[in-house]
């Protein structure tokens, strides 16, 4: 098996790629010696790592094919393009067919025939392979020939003779208004300053995060900055092109004002201190100081985009505000569309994703009804609208949101509302309905209907809720997170490295996902699922914390018996029984099976005497961790039922703010308790371990 490895040059520190073959515990020679030459060419690092996973599928259709890399010729290098196109054996007949049918772009393909070629010429010239001929000498002039065909002296050049039509797609381009309203809607001279520069220069992302303080001396005195190719940049940024100065012709002014404003005001000194010179930098959190890195420059990007809304001015003159339109139209589609008044109507907004938000708003293209954003709650309240409503020749105007200063004004605002709150409840209250309130405001700001944090209300007992959960037995000390092997993208190096990591959690495609911060990246990952009973958890939570895997919970069995060879058995659930986490590697053991004549009790929670259900794992262990789990132990908690049928469960929170799930409502309850549909009632409940019926 063949994979890419990441290693480092002992003498110059320098990261470079390497294919190693798993069986050999050696690199594959061929690929690594042109990459090794790759590398003495000062070939960017990117592009180093492109050819490498390009050879490395090629050797992986070789060993498929059982060819020799020596012996490929034209027909064979015909195949691999043919294969490595659509994914696989697949007979193609039509051009049109093989366009839909494609598992790569014309492009992809393309640029693994050009690493092929320079690969095949590079061990031609060594001597190693005989000449392929996959390339053909060619004049650079067209079907008609150019202008001065005849006359001037021209020389050929090499073109490939296998090559993939590659269609012509215009990526688009911002009109000035566009790139003004992205300049606005930026909270920092930083961003700001990005934005300005790639409109105003034309530079690609490495060159712009790769450029010194050095590079913009001259930006004063001569309205210039210098491209300058480094391989040692600490963000592993790179400049593709050629070294060059850039002048700067149009808005010099104002491109030279933010540039000054954001050395001024934001620079940090902290990156003074770390002596890298570099021009952006990070400008708060764990890693100010440090060089700007190409995830976070894409993330500022994705930020601005969220930035925006749309201003529907109706007839009447009420302007209404549409936001999250980029998840129904393009940007561009918006600029068409506000060219001449439209007419709108709301609907109901259906999707569970989005239920924060009651109505979209939908504009009439050709006598049809399309999707244009969802309708801010703060205006549908104000003007109390209603789905069903219809407005015609209404003007639509593309707004950025309102700044960052405005948004810590309103913050600001909320707080003092809030402390006002706690200091009329303490006036008029005493310490213990003052509790009552702090363990109320804890619970309502976790309600599962809304599925969001009030942080405002927070705010008010923010000192009674801290000194709840800084004892030392938290509700949450260890979180449990599956599906690793579908959601985790965090390099082992990092998760099993024993140091305290920065882990949030996040919504991603209806499941809650704790994420873990990767230093390399600058950026967090998807690890895994969080468990039931961290479900109750906010999206947002950010913790820090040591991971503890590889938590062993089965067992296979080979038998070493003559009229059982080659059969295996499974042995699962251990996580009930002391050898859970036991790793077993291969060791001879004598197997004793026998029939479980003592189940353990069930977790049955009653109410009046009636069974409303049982008691998830998460919530035993929870009750077993306080020495709570006992038959006959009676609490209050407040009950909400969600789904239906077998899918039916119920939650129930404790005074304390505690989440429990009661499951197999649905085979347990007796028809009236089945039937009935809890939404916040206060009732007390009751803890029944009962001894299933075949073990008496």
């Amino acid at each position: 098996m063949l994979k890419i490895e990441r290693a480092i040059d002992p003498q110059t520190g320098e990261r470079f790629c390497c294919i190693f073959n798993s069986e050999t515990c050696f690199p594959v020679e061929p690929i690594q010696r042109y990459l090794n030459y790759c590398r003495k060419r000062q070939l960017a690092f990117n592009t180093v790592n492109t050819y490498a996973c390009r050879l490395l599928e090629f050797w992986q259709w070789l060993k498929y094919k059982s060819l020799d890399w020596q012996e490929v010729g034209l027909n064979e290098l015909a195949d691999f393009v043919n294969w490595y196109l659509l994914g696989g054996e697949v007979e193609v007949i039509s051009e049109d067919i093989r366009e839909i049918i494609s598992k790569r772009s014309p492009r992809t393909v393309n640029l693994a025939i050009t690493a092929l070629q320079g690969f095949y010429e590079f061990h031609t010239v060594e001597g190693r392979v005989d000449e392929k001929h996959f390339t053909k000498l060619a004049y650079g002039f067209g079907k008609r020939g150019g202008f001065l065909r005849g006359i001037v002296k021209t020389s050929p050049s090499k073109r490939k003779r296998i090559k993939i039509k590659e269609p012509k797609i215009f990526p688009g381009c911002l009109t000035d208004e566009e790139v003004t309203q992205l300049a606005d809607a930026c909270y920092t001279y930083r961003d700001r300053l990005i934005v300005m520069l790639l409109r105003e220069t034309g530079i690609r992302r490495g060159e712009l995060l790769g450029l010194h303080l050095v590079d913009v001396a001259d930006f004063d005195s001569r309205g210039r900055i210098r491209i300058v190719r480094r391989n040692n940049n600490p963000n592993g940024a790179t400049a593709k092109g050629t070294e060059r100065e850039i002048p700067i012709l149009h808005n010099r002014d104002a491109v030279k004002e933010t540039f000054h404003a954001y050395l001024l005001e934001e620079y940090p000194s902290e990156a003074e201190k770390l002596g890298h010179g570099m021009l952006f930098v990070n400008l708060e959190g764990q890693y100010i100081g440090k060089p700007m890195s190409s995830a976070r420059l894409n993330s500022l990007f994705y930020q601005l985009e969220e930035r925006t809304g749309i201003k529907v001015t109706t007839k009447s003159g009420k302007t209404l505000e549409i936001v999250n339109y980029k998840r129904f139209i393009s940007h561009g589609d918006v600029g068409k569309i506000s060219q001449q008044p439209v007419n709108l109507r709301l609907i109901n907004n259906t999707n569970a994703k989005t239920k924060s938000h009651q109505l979209i708003g939908q504009y009439q293209s050709e006598e049809k009804w399309k999707n244009l954003g969802l309708v801010c709650e703060i205006k549908r309240e104000q003007y109390g609208l209603k789905a069903g409503l219809t407005s015609s020749e209404c003007q639509l105007k593309i707004a950025q949101s309102i700044g960052k200063k405005e948004v810590q004004l309103l913050f600001n605002q909320a707080k003092e509302i809030a402390l006002d709150w706690r200091s009329h409840l303490e006036e008029n209250l005493s310490p213990e309905e003052l509790s009552q309130y702090a363990n109320a405001t804890w619970h309502l700001c976790h309600n599962h209907s809304n599925d969001t944090t009030n942080n405002f209300v927070y705010s008010a007992f923010g000192d009674k809720i801290l000194e709840q959960i800084s004892e030392p037995n938290l509700q949450f000390s260890n979180l449990l997170v599956g599906k690793l092997k579908q959601r985790n993208e965090v390099p082992e190096s990092i998760w099993k490295s024993n140091e305290v990591l920065d882990i949030k959690l996040i919504e991603n495609e209806g499941e809650k996902v704790w994420q873990i911060f990767n230093p390399d990246q600058q950026e967090y990952q998807s690890f895994g699922v969080a468990s039931q009973k961290d479900y109750q958890l906010p999206v947002g939570t950010k913790v820090k914390g040591k991971i503890h895997g590889d938590l062993f919970t089965t067992a296979r069995l080979d038998i070493d018996h003559p009229q059982l060879k080659d059969r295996e058995i499974i042995v699962g659930n251990m996580v009930k029984y002391p050898k859970v986490g036991y790793e077993f590697k291969s060791e001879q053991a004598t197997i004793v099976l026998s029939q479980n004549n003592n189940p353990p009790p069930q977790p049955i929670i009653t109410v009046n005497g009636n069974k409303l259900g049982q008691l998830d794992s998460n919530a035993v262990a929870l009750f077993k961790e306080h020495n709570l789990f006992r038959n006959g132990l009676t609490f209050e908690a407040t009950l909400n039922s969600y789904g239906e049928g077998n899918a039916r469960e119920i939650i129930a929170t404790t005074q304390q703010g505690t989440s429990l799930k009661i499951e197999k409502s649905n085979f347990l309850a007796n028809k009236e308790l089945k039937e009935t549909e809890f939404s916040g009632e206060n009732i007390q409940l009751t803890l029944s371990l009962e001894v299933p019926k075949k073990s008496q």
